[in-house]
């Protein structure tokens, strides 16, 4: 049934004398090699098999990293990447993200661990240059234990789970995404953020009535503002939890209740029906047999979260999965 082959180490086996198909339609299953080295072995074996030129290489890094710092993407993009950050920071001054703190009024110790601010500048691909702000939460990493800043997510058995049951009982279903969704819940903890450099003099720039008297300026006559976070901000190590408690508390305000087994799969009954609403992050999946309750509680959340990006019909990509639904289960 097996047999050596000539290259030591890997033992082919011809599954046609092993398995016989009862269907005598059905071929046989081809001969497969299953290498038995050591991972060693196999490594060494590899080397040099996936080669890269540098231009190739560069091509990769092209296309794969799109995103420039603050400096390069202004360099890259001029006016129209300082005009984008201006268009990101006036976006996170109506949202109240964070208020401007005097360096004075600050110890030496809130100076030293405040988290830097990052900006990000890309291309998107219709054309329009985009900045996008953050914050580097490394200095949080020793702050908090896990079981204080980790977000729960929905298990993949939940959404096959209901996705089944969608099918089964024929249910309307929509995927949105919540946009800036950490920026709708509040920061419950002081963290204080800091800018310098050109990053510090855009948004002053930006609001000048707001900004323009905190800011300082470092022995090297760079310029610095320092902001105190009054929303969960991306990059802060508990901005994915404090959404969670945001959305976990405005479903159950309206109704829903929170399955005990998955913390990201809450249901309500509407109209002697379940609606059920699973999510991942921002990420939402909402299914009820009456369309127009869908409808419906796509516009609560639109009122609570400003316009989604909302997916209707049979056919879904959630999550990096398909879920079809054209077919009746």
């Amino acid at each position: 049934m097996a047999e050596d082959s000539k290259d030591e180490g890997v033992i082919e086996i011809d599954e046609a004398k092993v398995y016989t198909p009862i269907n005598p339609n059905v071929a046989p299953m081809e001969k497969r090699v299953y290498n038995l080295r050591s991972q060693k072995e196999k490594e060494t074996e590899e080397e040099g098999k996936y080669d890269m030129s540098q231009d190739n290489f560069n091509d990769v890094v092209h296309f794969a990293l799109t995103q420039y710092s603050l400096k390069e993407g202004l360099k890259k993009f001029k006016k129209e990447g300082e005009d984008a950050v201006k268009e990101e920071f006036q976006q996170l001054h109506q949202k109240e993200t964070f208020t401007p703190m005097a360096p004075q009024d600050l110890t030496h110790e809130q100076k030293k661990i405040a988290l830097n601010s990052l900006m990000f500048i890309t291309k998107k691909g219709c054309g329009r240059v985009k900045a996008r702000q953050c914050m580097n939460g490394c200095k949080q990493r020793n702050m908090y234990s896990k079981e204080e800043a980790a977000s729960p997510m929905v298990s993949t058995k939940a959404i096959l789970l209901i996705s089944i049951i969608d099918a089964k009982e024929g249910q309307d279903v929509a995927t949105t995404d919540i946009p800036v969704a950490y920026l709708n819940a509040d920061m419950d903890d002081k963290v204080i953020m800091v800018m310098e450099g050109q990053l510090a003099e855009l948004i002053v720039q930006t609001v000048p009535e707001l900004y323009q008297k905190y800011l300082g300026v470092r022995k090297n006559n760079k310029p610095i503002l320092y902001i105190k976070l009054c929303k969960a901000l991306y990059g802060c190590l508990k901005s994915a939890l404090l959404f969670y408690n945001k959305l976990m508390g405005d479903l159950q305000d309206l109704g829903f209740e929170v399955n005990p087994y998955d913390p990201c799969v809450a249901n309500k009954m509407v109209r002697g029906k379940q609606m059920t609403i699973c999510w991942h992050v921002d990420d939402l999946k909402i299914s009820h047999v009456n369309s127009r309750e869908v409808t419906k509680m796509l516009k609560i959340l639109e009122n609570k979260y400003r316009k989604m990006k909302t997916t209707r019909g049979k056919v879904h990509d959630y999550l990096g999965m398909t879920l079809d639904y054209r077919k009746k289960a």
